[in-house]
């Protein structure tokens, strides 16, 4: 009788890691000093504003005072945000005279975007808003045509976006959690809180990118 109550209180006791997200992004993937040596070479990052959504915005500042309760660390609700394509080791001359470009001749549809779960992840230690299954198949479709046409100009893709962890908005970040076991928690109490994120789909319609170029790429 008192075996299966022994093991209950262990396991709530073990540390949960394998909660947590293992992909991670450009920084975490490739040295890009080893890869691509005596370039001055940067990552870039397409991103979509996710400021003028109020319903979002106020979910995302709840989470944050949860997050809160499990450490000390930093969070992105005052400018949230959806890193959409991530260019790994590029030179500037690449990214202004062929990528943006070729971005620029691929044709897309605005997409739909539903926010369904916070989830840990190891890259970062982070805490982030993963949109569901459907809109990231829809979101990886995409990124795959617009990496289709950056090598179609040369230009390696050395990291596809497919390798790399999913379409999310980062929630915040928790320091000092080396088994990741309050950011498993705070994922954990944050989805028994927040049920849904925003009242209906979110449209995504554009795309900028980071300085020093601040390219604005929209649905055509």
């Amino acid at each position: 009788m008192y075996v299966p109550l022994l093991l209950l209180l262990l396991l709530h006791l073990t540390p949960r890691t394998t909660a947590c997200l293992t992909k991670g992004y450009c920084d975490r993937m490739i040295d890009c000093k080893t890869t691509r040596p005596n370039l001055n070479t940067s990552t870039t990052v397409g991103f979509h504003l996710l400021n003028d959504h109020p319903e979002l915005w106020f979910n995302l500042n709840r989470a944050t005072s949860i997050l809160k309760q499990y450490g000390v660390g930093s969070n992105d609700w005052w400018d949230p945000h959806m890193s959409f394509l991530y260019l790994c080791c590029l030179t500037n001359e690449e990214i202004q005279d062929k990528v943006l470009p070729a971005l620029s001749t691929v044709a897309w549809d605005p997409i739909n975007v539903t926010y369904s779960k916070a989830v840990c992840t190891v890259a970062g230690n982070s805490i982030v808003l993963y949109a569901d299954d459907s809109s990231q198949q829809r979101l990886l479709a995409l990124a795959e045509k617009f990496e289709r046409a950056i090598m179609a100009t040369g230009v390696q893709v050395l990291v596809p976006r497919s390798k790399m962890g999913g379409f999310h908005v980062t929630i915040g970040t928790l320091y000092h959690d080396a088994n990741h076991t309050n950011a498993t928690r705070a994922a954990e109490e944050i989805n028994a809180h927040i049920h849904q994120w925003t009242p209906k789909p979110i449209t995504i319609d554009h795309f900028r990118f980071m300085k020093p170029f601040w390219f604005k790429l929209s649905a055509q």
